[in-house]
């Protein structure tokens, strides 16, 4: 990720000077980021094999996901310390409305400037004047909602843990800390949207931008436990049958429409993440287009296609046979 990259830049330019500013951010967002792509990674490749018939298919992409998860360590202490970040920084800001109250008298208030980028969902917290976002139809179609929505959600989250720290929930730790990170790559993924139309032609931007607002929507459906707890989805009735008391049919339907638009360019899309044969482990979608000639090879290497006849059929096959042959010459007795 651009921005993970330029963080360490910057954390190494200011290490050569002495400065250790850059520190603690970077230790937050690779901590937050090592627990949810490890776990994104395991849930998502099990969505992959279930899919591809779940015995078989990519059969090396799990194995390889499982064991990088192991060496890379990532654990629920890592939780913990994305909770204790956030926890100081919303103390901070505290204490600065209590020392500066200028800051936090204009629209928006000037003290969000100072926020890092992973805790810039906070000033949702500063902004009297803010509100939540009213979600139509129409809204899923726009990534700035989803966005803000997720950071709402971030913020609510956080700002109940600081009111109820005397008797914490069991998962909140692990709610916040995975809340505060997928706002942190929403917040990116809206800029990779908005810079889509300086790298890619018009038809392109347009298809990847629709992977980017599926990306987002989906995150806001694994997150609507927590959303619909804090009221930030209120029912709407629709007009067209069939009525739904369901708030969140709206988001679901949505993410339905995109899959289905996504689904013709299916192979297309799955090719430009450019996974090698390795990995695929498969005859379909190798790199050269050979998928017969791959499954005839892959077919010769079986050990039971490495004679013509095989031992199991003179041991056990042919004496059945045989056997069948004598019982059928057999004439009856009536």
């Amino acid at each position: 990720m651009r921005a993970i990259r330029e963080g360490f830049e910057a954390l190494a330019r200011g290490l050569s000077s002495g400065d250790t500013s850059h520190l603690a951010e970077m230790h937050v967002m690779t901590s937050g980021l090592k627990v949810l792509v490890s776990t994104t990674a395991i849930q998502d490749l099990e969505t992959v094999r279930r899919s591809m018939g779940g015995g078989t298919g990519a059969a090396r992409l799990p194995v390889w996901g499982g064991y990088q998860r192991r060496y890379e360590g990532e654990n629920f202490v890592l939780d913990q310390q994305v909770l204790r970040a956030a926890l100081k920084t919303f103390r901070a800001l505290i204490r600065l409305v209590a020392d500066q109250p200028s800051l936090f008298s204009t629209t928006p208030p000037r003290a969000a400037a100072s926020l890092s980028p992973s805790s810039y969902y906070l000033r949702l917290l500063l902004d009297k004047q803010l509100v939540r976002p009213e979600l139509g139809p129409d809204s899923w179609t726009h990534p700035a909602t989803a966005i803000l929505l997720l950071e709402w959600c971030a913020a609510l989250l956080l700002h109940e843990a600081t009111q109820t720290l005397a008797a914490p929930e069991g998962t909140a730790t692990q709610r916040i800390s995975r809340a505060v990170t997928e706002v942190f790559v929403a917040a990116r993924v809206g800029e990779m949207i908005g810079g889509l139309s300086k790298t890619l032609k018009q038809r392109e931007a347009a298809l990847v931008e629709k992977v980017y607002i599926l990306y987002l929507l989906t995150t806001i459906e694994s997150a609507l436990v927590d959303l619909l707890s804090f009221g930030l989805f209120r029912a709407m009735p629709t007009s067209d049958p069939p009525r739904s008391r369901d708030p969140t049919r709206a988001l679901r339907l949505a993410i339905a429409t995109l899959c289905g638009e996504l689904l013709p360019q299916a192979v297309g899309l799955s090719d430009a993440f450019g996974f090698s044969d390795w990995e695929l482990d498969s005859a379909l979608g190798v790199y050269d287009g050979n998928v017969y000639e791959t499954l005839w090879a892959r077919a010769q290497e079986e050990p039971l296609n490495q004679t013509e006849v095989t031992e199991a059929y003179e041991a056990s096959i042919r004496p059945m046979l045989l056997r069948g042959q004598s019982m059928a010459a057999t004439k009856p007795k009536l």
